[in-house]
């Protein structure tokens, strides 16, 4: 898959839960845990396919309710609050950044009474 493709994907799936583009390739949503930073980028000529995720509040964040909601095992950095994809398969980065945004979506609405997907964009607001 070519950088361009990669992206594209990335955004589409970034728009659908209302992230707010920030920069290009760059993106940001509202979840219980905080604000979630997401910045795609790859390096097909090397095979290497990231997409960057961080908590951007860690006055909101709690690991305690993270690791309620997600695996023990998440590779999650808790003094960083980076949350990152790593791998040479651009579609399983596809896939886990969509099942990450879907797990948020699922847990906002169900336990928050906020989806990701209601959440006002700050163009809204003003």
């Amino acid at each position: 898959m070519n950088l361009k493709t990669f992206n594209r994907e990335i955004k589409e799936i970034c728009k659908n839960y209302n992230a707010i583009e920030t920069a290009p390739n760059e993106y940001k949503v509202s979840t219980f845990l905080g604000d979630l930073y997401i910045y795609a980028s790859a390096s097909p000529q090397i095979k290497v396919y990231t997409v960057y995720m961080r908590f951007l509040e860690p006055e909101k964040f709690s690991l305690t309710t993270f690791f309620k909601y997600f695996s023990k095992y998440e590779i999650f950095n808790k003094w960083s609050l980076k949350w990152n994809l790593h791998h040479s398969d651009a579609e399983l980065i596809i896939c886990e950044t969509l099942e990450r945004l879907e797990n948020l979506d699922f847990i906002n609405n169900r336990d928050f009474n906020q989806p990701l997907k209601a959440i006002k964009t700050y163009k809204e607001i003003a």
